[in-house]
């Protein structure tokens, strides 16, 4: 929360000097038809981002073995993900808002401070610092779900004895097949057995 109030603040003051030192000046990016589409435009393919996203996870979810550990890598990125797409969503209905009072704004001037135009920069500049962290969001993300995915390889990896094992089974009956699963299911429990009585 600290820090979200330190980024606003620190986007607040960025936005008063440039709009200061760029008052009585042409700036074409500095209009509100051009930020507001621009916003749009950035909602978009952030809730596209967003959906695909939930997608991949969604399939990653299915082969993992280690559910709770899945979720911690991912649900703490993809929650600041929804935040910063939500953010964008909130800045469209502000400049909506803002759009409609701005008669109430431009009386409120100063003498050498455009509020209107404060405004207008604030939100050009949030949205530069949503989009960085949807960025970030989606680039740590990704990274996670290529260590997730390569800590499942190391954990799946298949060694001689075990293919050894493997061919030996194929060449079994059906009904040897199920002694010998019966066998290694019993002989697992008395292996959970024993190393319990050792810890106690």
């Amino acid at each position: 929360m600290k820090s979200t109030s330190a980024k606003l603040i620190i986007i607040f003051v960025a936005s008063t000097i440039v709009s200061f030192f760029t008052n009585g000046y042409d700036v074409n990016i500095i209009n509100y038809s051009t930020i507001l589409n621009t916003l749009m435009s950035s909602f978009a393919v952030s809730f596209a981002i967003v959906a695909i996203m939930f997608t991949i996870l969604d399939r990653y979810k299915e082969k993992t073995n280690d559910p709770k550990l899945f979720l911690e890598r991912t649900q703490c990125i993809l929650s600041e993900l929804i935040e910063d797409t939500i953010g964008l969503f909130a800045l469209i209905v502000s400049l909506f808002i803002v759009s409609l009072t701005k008669n109430i704004i431009l009386i409120c001037n100063f003498k050498y401070f455009n509020l209107y135009k404060i405004i207008l920069v604030f939100s050009l500049f949030l949205m530069f610092a949503l989009i960085f962290d949807i960025l970030c969001s989606t680039k740590l993300l990704i990274k996670n779900l290529n260590n997730f995915d390569d800590t499942a390889k190391e954990d799946f990896e298949i060694t001689s004895q075990e293919r050894t094992l493997i061919q030996e089974y194929r060449n079994l009956e059906p009904e040897n097949r199920k002694v010998l699963l019966e066998n290694m299911k019993l002989l697992n429990i008395k292996q959970t057995i024993a190393k319990n009585q050792k810890n106690q």
